[in-house]
């Protein structure tokens, strides 16, 4: 844990000096400042068919995959639908050894719809606005002002817009090319600012993850899920190839004159760190709705209506004591971290309700019985996990119950 603390620390350190770095070019004008400065972030999510670093099958077939640039004076304050993933470092930055034919194919200011896009490896036009959506070079669009000037608030939405291609000639018009994009998000509406940039890269082939430059996981700040997404991204990353990278969270900024911060927290780790143990009573907590809270070490998040109540559960069979956490429809636990840890609870149903864990195949049926009835559940994780505990809606004021939820170490 001290040495990934270090070089979490460390990264951060560095992350920021790109950040803030906004030179025009990295040594002339066919090398374009994102070779030197800045860093590129890709959101993944979670897919359990898949790990979040390989390229899809539809990367394969188009020859790209989609990052966002950051830096200081391209930000942008709503990262894509996801809210995790990982970030490559600036191309000269890239440690021998590890994967470096990464060169961009095309920048565009906003998120550049590039599904949408079939040719040229997803810098060609649009589908059905090829006249005004090719790249920017081929439809006479030829530096901010224009870009601003040609496409409408609606355009923007739709991403029916034009991207700056780095492979069309000459060669040494890259870095200017390149500097159009932060040119144009200095003249986006506010709206159109909170959207993210998008650049395409080379598609990598399945498999290589181990050389891969992934400099950090990240998350974004306030997504508790994807912190934990995040967690064990980290965790899979080490299992495959031994390698400790860390996990830094991110808070976007939500105006132009304001900056994206990054932290790196030791609480925020999954490799490494030692199992905490938790017994969740919810006595400490004040009766009332909820949607997501933390005890000791253990977050829940409600899906519907829900939250502390105190309400007596004398049925028999029953170990639900005092106050509890009561809710319709489902509840996540987040589980964080690593290593080997039972979790167990006492519940109670009214009707059909299942377990089921987000990162693991272990489904289980806890009851599909009319009316409350009361029991247990035991089960063992390893790594980051997400408990997910559903309930079937159809009878009358429907309702699951659980209480003491304790984390300890597996023997």
């Amino acid at each position: 844990m001290i040495e990934l603390n270090k070089r979490g620390e460390q990264a951060v350190t560095q992350l920021k000096v790109w950040y803030d770095s906004v030179t025009e070019d990295c040594g002339g004008p066919d090398k374009p400042s994102y070779l030197c400065s800045g860093f590129e972030m890709r959101a993944t999510g979670f897919s359990p068919e898949s790990l979040p670093w390989d390229p899809s099958r539809k990367h394969l077939d188009k020859g790209a995959i989609a990052f966002s640039w950051v830096r200081r004076d391209t930000n942008f304050g709503r990262a894509a639908e996801r809210f995790n993933g990982f970030l490559f470092p600036p191309l000269q930055a890239i440690p021998h050894g590890k994967l470096r034919e990464l060169e961009v194919l095309c920048t565009f200011p906003i998120d550049g719809g590039t599904d949408n896009r079939e040719t040229a490896q997803g810098c060609g036009p649009h589908d059905g606005f090829e006249s005004t959506t090719d790249a920017c070079q081929k439809v006479g669009v030829k530096d901010a002002e224009a870009w601003l000037a040609t496409y409408s608030e609606d355009d923007i939405r739709k991403s029916r817009v034009c991207g700056w291609d780095l492979r069309e000639a000459p060669a040494n018009m890259k870095a200017r090319w390149f500097e159009m994009p932060l040119k144009v998000r200095a003249g986006l509406s506010a709206d159109a600012w909170m959207g993210y940039n998008e650049i395409l890269l080379p598609a990598w082939q399945v498999g290589v993850g181990a050389d891969l430059p992934v400099f950090a996981f990240f998350y974004v700040e306030g997504q508790t899920q994807a912190g934990l997404l995040a967690q064990f991204d980290q965790f899979r990353y080490h299992a495959a190839y031994g390698q400790a990278v860390p996990v830094i969270r991110i808070k976007l900024p939500t105006a132009k004159d304001q900056v994206m911060q990054l932290t790196y927290d030791e609480q925020d780790q999954a490799v490494g760190r030692p199992i905490v143990p938790s017994e969740v009573d919810f006595e400490s907590k004040q009766v009332g709705d909820r949607k997501e809270f933390k005890v000791d070490q253990t977050t829940f998040k409600l899906h519907g209506t829900g939250g502390i109540s105190d309400d007596s559960h004398s049925g028999d069979g029953s170990a639900i004591k005092a106050k509890h956490l009561t809710f319709d429809g489902s509840t996540e636990i987040l589980l964080p971290g690593t290593g080997t840890r039972r979790v167990s609870y006492d519940w109670g149903c009214s009707d059909l309700c299942t377990r089921d864990l987000t990162f693991t195949d272990n489904h289980k049926r806890l009851s599909d019985r009319d009316g409350m009835h009361y029991g247990s559940d035991e089960l063992t994780v390893n790594g980051p996990e997400i408990l997910h505990l559903h309930m079937v809606e159809d009878g009358v004021n429907p309702r699951m119950v659980i209480d003491n939820v304790h984390v300890t170490q597996a023997p």
